[in-house]
């Protein structure tokens, strides 16, 4: 799946330079590959069923799975991708220092958010 944002050019329609694509996609392709081995697993996905618009928002991320993972289980990893940059967004620009005083701090809850969304997004 290459999207302009998963594939690491903010805009539609300026071609990606050949040599960021690999760089840019590799986390997309990791959560792709953790949501395919919780399906193949058994890990529960007794997730909320997905509505036909949501549907239709995810369709290129279903047409790329095909059969290996629900259009729910691919909703929960595109909203844990989301999740976990948004945290990475926080700490660098400075806004975790609401939740965290200090690195350890700061590191234990970037742990505590990873352990919630590892079960939010049917991972554990």
């Amino acid at each position: 799946m290459s999207t302009p944002l998963s594939s690491g050019h903010p805009c539609r329609t300026t071609a990606r330079p050949k040599r960021r694509v690999p760089a840019a996609t590799r986390v997309p392709r990791v959560l792709g590959a953790i949501l395919v081995d919780a399906t193949t697993t058994g890990i529960d996905d007794a997730f909320p069923a997905l509505g036909d618009a949501g549907r239709r928002a995810i369709e290129p991320a279903i047409a790329y799975f095909g059969d290996q993972a629900s259009g729910e289980r691919i909703l929960a990893g595109v909203m844990v991708w989301m999740a976990i940059f948004g945290a990475i967004s926080f700490e660098l620009f400075g806004e975790d220092g609401s939740v965290a005083n200090t690195p350890e701090d700061s590191a234990a809850f970037f742990d505590a958010c990873i352990a919630l969304w590892s079960v939010q997004g049917g991972f554990a």
